[in-house]
C-alpha cells in the first residue's frame, strides 16, 4: 500500500521503497536510487508525511506482511524473506508488538 502524495520526490521514493522491500533499504539508498541528497529526503518526508523514511520502510513492511498474511497461504518464513524481515522471529516480533498478535494467530482470526 503506498499513500497517495503530491510531492513526486516522495512519491518516487514511496515506490522505490514498495519495489525493494525484499532488500535491505534505508534512507542512504533510496536517496541515491533518487538521485537526491539524503538531508533533503528526510526533510521532504518529516514535511510530507509527517514521519521519517525509517518510519515507512517500516510501514510498508507491516502492511505488505499483513496482506500476505490475509492473502496467501505463504509460511511466515516465506513472508519474512519477502518483506525485508532478516528473520521469522523479527517478523513475528514486529508483528507481536504492532498487531498484539503473532503472525499465526493474526492469520487464523481471519
Amino acid at each position: 500500500e503506498v499513500i497517495a502524495v503530491a510531492e513526486p520526490t516522495v512519491r518516487r521514493a514511496m515506490e522505490f521503497i514498495a519495489r525493494n522491500l525484499a532488500r535491505p533499504i534505508g534512507s542512504p539508498q533510496i536517496a541515491d536510487a533518487l538521485g537526491v541528497r539524503r538531508p533533503i529526503l528526510d526533510a521532504l518526508f518529516r514535511e510530507h508525511l509527517c514521519h521519517s523514511v525509517g518510519e515507512e520502510i517500516r510501514r510498508q513492511r507491516f502492511a505488505r506482511a499483513k496482506l500476505l498474511l490475509e492473502t496467501t497461504n505463504m509460511s511466515v518464513a516465506a513472508i519474512a524473506a519477502e518483506t525485508g524481515y532478516c528473520s521469522p522471529s523479527h517478523l513475528a516480533n514486529t508483528f507481536r508488538d504492532a498487531a498484539g498478535v503473532s503472525p499465526r494467530a493474526w492469520r487464523n482470526q481471519l
